[in-house]
């Protein structure tokens, strides 16, 4: 299933609060940009606000783009170049230790050295939407979302792309499409906080309204 998100129509999904992040980690997404692609396009965004412990998995005039803002040191972490517009791409972040890495259809692309995300609450978690607003929303179209409470290294990242996970208890998040006009599964409200893993996404589409 896929999520298709509009920067027009300002439609993003909200992560409900939580820790999430607090070490090693893993954000991992299939996604696709339309050739009117704007020059931003968030993937996930954790945080409190801008510059408030956020970690962001974005894109950057096309090129894949990992941060980790930790107090006020910010580490930036980009890939080699744009990523195809109109295919499907897999892309993954990871952190392990004192090092982020970026990966592209299972090929890592760079690597910088980094220090460990803050243990505290993210209460501002966001697909398609960033915490600053001049960076706000964008066009285009996710498939499975995963965020990893570990780095998964290059092996599993290719099983990951071919569709098989590894078989731990490490996921602590994954967002699928699905049907946006009710946040019940199988009569259960779904919350996916830390922890716990729901098959389709945790909310209904959001819109700002002006």
């Amino acid at each position: 299933m896929i999520i298709v998100l509009n920067k027009k129509k300002k439609e993003y999904f909200e992560i409900p609060k939580g820790v999430w992040i607090d070490g090693d980690f893993t954000i991992e997404v299939f996604i696709l940009i339309p050739e009117d692609f704007s020059s931003w396009c968030t993937i996930v965004d954790f945080g409190n606000g801008p510059n408030s412990d956020n970690v962001v998995f974005a894109l950057s005039e096309g090129w894949p783009f990992l941060a980790v803002l930790v107090e006020s040191r910010l580490v930036e972490l980009f890939g080699t170049g744009p990523i195809p517009v109109g295919t499907w791409v897999h892309l993954a972040g990871t952190f392990e230790g004192k090092k982020v890495i970026l990966y592209m259809n299972g090929t890592m692309l760079n690597a910088k050295e980094c220090m460990p995300p803050r243990n505290v609450t993210r209460k501002t978690n966001y697909i398609g939407k960033s915490n600053w607003k001049e960076k706000s929303f964008t066009t285009a179209y996710y498939r499975d979302i995963r965020l990893w409470q570990r780095a998964l290294d290059v092996t599993e990242i290719k099983c990951s792309l071919k569709g098989t996970l590894p078989a731990d208890t490490d996921l602590l998040g994954f967002w699928r499409g699905g049907i946006y006009n009710d946040i019940n599964y199988q009569g259960k409200k779904l919350e996916n906080k830390p922890g716990e893993i729901v098959p389709t996404l945790v909310a209904p589409i959001r819109y700002e309204h002006a």
